[in-house]
C-alpha cells in the first residue's frame, strides 16, 4: 500500500491510499481518481514527504514490543471486600 497527496485541478489537496503505484497509474489514467472534495477528475500526485523512522545509534538494542492495555489488578481487592463481607455475616449470626 502507497498513501499519495493529491491534488485537483481545483488546488483541492487531499491523501488518498493506493496499492501500489502502477495502481494509481492504471486508474488516473481511466479517469477513476477524483477529487475527494468536489468530485473532478484529472488529479495529480503532489508532493509529500515520506514516512521514515528515526535510525539508532550503534550498539542500541531494539526497542521492546509493549502489550496493547495493562491487566487491571483489582481482584485483589475484590477479594478482599468478600472475605471481609464473609466475617461479617459470620459474626452476625453467632
Amino acid at each position: 500500500m502507497i498513501r499519495y497527496a493529491l491534488t485537483c485541478p481545483k488546488d483541492h489537496s487531499f491523501e488518498s491510499w493506493f496499492q501500489s503505484a502502477e495502481a494509481f497509474d492504471r486508474l488516473a489514467a481511466l479517469g477513476q481518481v477524483t477529487c475527494a472534495v468536489c468530485g473532478a477528475s484529472g488529479v495529480s500526485k503532489s508532493l509529500m514527504a515520506p514516512s521514515v523512522r528515526a535510525a539508532r545509534k550503534a550498539g542500541e538494542a531494539e526497542p521492546q514490543p509493549r502489550p496493547l492495555s495493562t491487566p487491571r489488578t483489582r481482584p485483589k481487592r475484590r477479594w478482599r471486600r468478600c472475605a471481609a463481607r464473609s466475617r461479617k455475616t459470620r459474626n452476625m449470626s453467632a
